[in-house]
């Protein structure tokens, strides 16, 4: 039954491609970090100009290790691949995650991410990042998450200012192994230019469905549609994980 409810997500988001798709590789992620841990973990994000266009893809390719059970790295490479120009890489990001409140007995966990990103081009500006991410486990079936992010831009054509964004989600497992999760994605805008009003900024919400593949492949598939004029119609993104 969930099998084909994913296919039928995937379906849904390439059926109704919209006037403008952007594209998304982010995700709303958890504080759990695991000593030895090891994954890869593709990514696929599409977005069309035109409806009935031949898409622009997105591709994520990252490695992860966890070094304690409150340290991890993530090498992240990501590729632009349009649909009128040339496969070429767009930015190589790097992470390390620190877990500063493992689970406590009310299931609640915490940590934050630093990000420095290298992206492609002479005039294109880098970036860093910090970031927040909190997670309650309700019971075995029901999960919160909700994320503070900032970043800012350095080098070549930089933007000084810090760009705030939050994300949430609100998630339930069931007991073959899917989880079905509703997610959030809010760019708030720039702390010192200032967040304007709702439809400056972009807001978008969506559902997403997860589960287990055959050689421990776990996969999700998800579309996120958008609720204020700056934000894209439709987001579609397809992942794929393996332990390693």
């Amino acid at each position: 039954m969930f099998k084909q409810a994913a296919y039928a997500a995937i379906g849904l988001g390439l059926a109704v491609a919209p006037d403008a798709w952007a594209q998304t590789t982010g995700s709303v992620f958890g504080p759990g970090v695991t000593q030895g841990d090891r994954e890869v973990e593709y990514r696929l994000g599409a977005e069309w100009a035109d409806a009935g266009d031949t898409p622009s893809l997105a591709h994520r390719l990252h490695l992860q290790h966890g070094v304690t059970d409150a340290l991890r790295w993530r090498l992240i490479a990501s590729w632009d691949d349009p649909a009128d120009g040339a496969f070429e890489l767009d930015h190589i990001q790097g992470e390390l995650m620190w877990q500063i409140v493992q689970t406590t007995p009310s299931g609640y966990a915490s940590a934050l991410r630093f990000d420095a990103r290298i992206s492609e081009g002479d005039n294109t500006p880098h970036e860093v990042g910090v970031n927040w991410t909190n997670q309650w486990t309700l019971n075995d079936q029901w999960r919160v998450r909700a994320l503070v992010l900032f970043d800012r831009d350095v080098g070549p054509n930089a933007n000084d200012d810090w760009i705030l964004e939050t994300r949430a989600s609100l998630s339930r497992r069931f007991e073959n192994g899917y989880r079905l999760t509703l997610e959030s994605f809010n760019e708030l805008g720039g702390l010192d230019a200032g967040f304007g009003g709702f439809d400056d900024q972009s807001h978008q919400l969506g559902p997403v469905l997860s589960g287990p593949l055959a050689y421990d492949v776990d996969w999700s598939a998800g579309v996120l549609f958008g609720l204020s004029d700056a934000a894209p119609d439709q987001d579609l993104i397809v992942r794929l994980s393996r332990p390693f």
